[in-house]
C-alpha cells in the first residue's frame, strides 16, 4: 500500500532525469522573470525532464540549436521508485500500517496514561485508527501519543513506487534544446546611493538585490527590466507544464546578533567607507545595458547564485550636477496654518540610461541626510528627491471669504448654490543665510480669478462637477531674510 505521507520521505529520483540549466533571465520587480533554460539532449534521442517549473500561460516555447530537430515533446505520468526512511513518529507509524502496535496515550480529561493495543489501520498527521483486541475500531490523537511500540517486526525503511510528471523530448541530431518562459521565483530590488558631499556635483550608485527562489544559477546572464511590459496571463499556468514537479526553491536563513560596540566604532571611524567611491569600488559593476522598445535592461553576466540565496550587485555609477529646490504643498481644504518647506534634491538625468524607480539613500560627508524614492527618470528628464524638512523656511497660509452671491446657481433638481469668492495669502520667509529657489503649490476646488505672479492651471478631472479643480504654482527665489507675500483669489459654488 502506498500512503500519501510517504511522499515527504522520498529520497530518490530517477537516475536518467536531465537537469535544465538557467542561461539567461530578464527579471521583473514582481517576482517573475522571463527565463531561458538550456537542456542537454541525450544521445539516445530521448530526453526526460522531471524538474520543469511552472511557466506562465502562453509564454512557454521550445527550440533547439542548429542541427537538432525536435520531433515531439510530451508531458506525461511515469512510475518512479523511491526510498522512504522514517524520521518522525508519524513516519514511523506510516511505515508500520497493518502491524500490531502498543501505544501509551495521555488522557487529557483525566490526567492519566492508558495503553492501547491492536492493529494499526491508518494514520494521518492528526489522528490514527486502530482495530483493538476486541475487534472495535478506535481513534486516537497523534498529539496524545507518549510512546509507540511495534510488537511485530518493525519496518524502518520502505521502497515504493509512485508516479510523477515527466517531460519527454524526442529529437534528432546532437545539441541542446532551449526552453523559454515566464516563471515565478526570480526578482530584483534596486536601490540608489546618492553622495552629495560635493556642493555642486552628486555621485549616484545603483545596486540591486537579486532574490533567487528559482534554481541554481551557474554563470547565468541576468537582465534587470526597467519599465512595465504587459503580461496578460500572469499567474495562470501553461497547461503543458501544469502539474509538473516544480524546481527546488530552497530557503534562506541567517541572523546573528548586533555588532559589538567596538565593531561599530571601527566602522564609524572611517567615513570614507560611507561615500560613493567606497560603495562602487568595493564591487565589480555590471556596466552594460540596452533599450528594447519602451523597456531598458541593465545587464549582469556570469552570475553564480544558488536557489534560496540572495545576491548583492552594483550595476553602475554616475555623476550629475545638482541643486536644492525648496517645496511647499498646500492641498485643497487647507485654509490656515503653518507649513514647513521640504529640501528637495534636484538634478537632470544626463546619463546614457534611464533611472528605474527605487529607494534612494542620501549621504553627505559620510553621514546619512535623508531617504526617499527616486521615481523613474528618463534620459534628459528632471528628477526630484525629498531630503529633509527645511526648518529655516517658514510658510503660512490664510484664506478668507470676501464675497458671496446668494442663489447664484439653480440646478434642474432645484438645488441652489451660492457663489463664494475666497482670497488667500501665503507668506514665506527664508531664515537661511543663503538664497533659496522655491516651488510653492496651492490646490483648490473652484476657479482661479486672480493670482500674484503665480501660474494657474485647471485640471480636467471632475468635468461633470459644478466646480473645477485648480492649482496655482509659484517659483520665487528668496534672498537671505526675505519674506514673499503671495496672494490669490478664486470662486467656488457652495450649497
Amino acid at each position: 500500500m502506498f500512503h500519501p505521507l510517504l511522499l515527504a520521505m522520498l529520497t530518490a529520483a530517477p537516475a536518467d532525469a536531465t537537469p535544465t540549466q538557467v542561461r539567461e533571465a530578464a527579471l521583473f520587480k514582481n517576482g517573475y522573470a522571463f527565463v531561458t533554460r538550456e537542456i542537454k539532449l541525450d544521445s539516445s534521442g530521448k530526453t526526460r525532464i522531471t524538474s520543469l517549473p511552472q511557466v506562465t500561460y502562453g509564454s512557454l516555447w521550445l527550440t533547439a540549436t542548429s542541427g537538432v530537430t525536435i520531433t515531439s515533446a510530451v508531458n506525461k505520468l511515469e512510475p518512479v521508485e523511491g526510498k522512504a526512511t522514517a524520521g518522525s513518529l508519524v513516519q514511523f507509524l506510516v511505515m508500520n500500517i497493518g502491524k500490531k502496535v502498543e501505544l501509551e496515550l495521555r488522557n487529557p480529561g483525566q490526567n492519566a496514561v492508558f495503553t492501547l493495543r491492536g492493529v494499526l489501520k491508518n494514520i494521518t498527521e492528526s489522528f490514527l485508527l486502530i482495530r483493538d483486541e476486541k475487534g472495535a475500531t478506535v481513534t486516537a490523537a497523534v498529539a496524545d501519543i507518549i510512546r509507540a511500540t511495534v510488537t511485530d517486526e518493525a519496518v524502518l525503511e520502505r521502497t515504493f513506487t509512485t508516479s510523477q510528471r515527466v517531460i519527454e523530448i524526442n529529437a534528432r541530431g546532437a545539441g541542446n534544446a532551449m526552453l523559454y518562459g515566464i516563471e515565478p521565483g526570480l526578482s530584483w530590488t534596486p536601490h540608489y546611493f546618492i553622495d552629495v558631499t560635493d556642493p555642486k556635483k552628486m555621485k549616484l550608485v545603483l545596486r540591486c538585490t537579486v532574490v533567487n527562489n528559482l534554481a541554481d544559477l551557474k554563470g547565468a546572464t541576468l537582465r534587470f527590466v526597467t519599465g512595465s511590459p504587459n503580461i496578460r496571463y500572469l499567474g495562470s499556468i501553461d497547461p503543458f507544464t501544469e502539474m509538473a514537479m516544480a524546481a527546488g526553491t530552497g530557503g534562506f536563513g541567517g541572523g546573528g546578533g548586533t555588532p559589538g560596540r567596538a565593531g561599530m566604532q571601527n566602522v564609524a571611524s572611517d567615513a570614507s567607507m560611507m561615500k560613493a567611491e567606497g560603495m562602487e569600488s568595493a564591487f565589480e559593476t555590471g556596466g552594460e545595458g540596452e533599450t528594447i522598445g519602451d523597456l531598458y535592461f541593465y545587464s549582469l553576466k556570469d552570475v553564480q547564485l544558488k536557489a534560496g540565496e540572495r545576491g548583492y550587485y552594483v550595476l553602475f555609477s554616475q555623476e550629475h550636477a545638482y541643486d536644492y529646490l525648496y517645496t511647499v504643498e498646500y492641498y485643497d481644504g487647507q485654509r490656515e496654518g503653518v507649513q514647513t518647506a521640504v529640501r528637495t534634491l534636484r538634478f537632470t538625468n544626463n546619463g546614457d540610461k534611464p533611472l528605474t524607480s527605487a529607494s534612494a539613500l542620501m549621504v553627505s560627508d559620510g553621514q546619512m541626510v535623508g531617504q526617499d524614492e527616486l521615481r523613474y527618470t528618463a534620459k534628459g528628464q528632471e528628477a526630484l528627491v525629498a531630503v529633509s524638512s527645511a526648518l529655516d523656511i517658514r510658510s503660512e497660509i490664510l484664506e478668507e471669504e470676501i464675497a458671496r452671491e446668494r442663489q447664484a446657481l439653480r440646478r434642474a433638481d432645484n438645488a441652489v448654490w451660492d457663489l463664494v469668492t475666497v482670497r488667500g495669502t501665503i507668506e514665506v520667509k527664508n531664515m537661511k543665510s543663503e538664497a533659496v529657489p522655491m516651488r510653492i503649490r496651492k490646490r483648490m476646488t473652484g476657479e482661479v480669478v486672480e493670482t500674484s505672479a503665480g501660474k494657474a492651471t485647471k485640471s480636467a478631472s471632475g468635468l461633470n462637477q459644478i466646480n473645477a479643480n485648480s492649482m496655482i504654482e509659484w517659483s520665487p527665489t528668496l534672498k537671505p531674510g526675505e519674506t514673499a507675500k503671495l496672494t490669490y483669489k478664486y470662486r467656488v459654488y457652495v450649497n
